[in-house]
């Protein structure tokens, strides 16, 4: 009922599996601790390494 209201209810915004929730804390996780003590380019893309998330450039 909620999603023919357009209220919500429709699909699952984060898929589960690789891409779910737990996977995204992950990389979130080594991200922040990457960035800890400033920008490290090197950290970040360690940290990013193996995700097969899409990035912007």
């Amino acid at each position: 009922m909620m999603a023919r209201a357009r209220r919500g209810g429709g699909r699952v915004l984060v898929r589960r599996g690789d891409h779910g929730v737990k996977a995204r804390r992950g990389r979130a996780v080594a991200l922040r601790e990457a960035v800890r003590h400033g920008w490290d380019a090197e950290a970040v893309e360690a940290a990013l390494l193996g995700s097969t998330d899409p990035t912007l450039w």
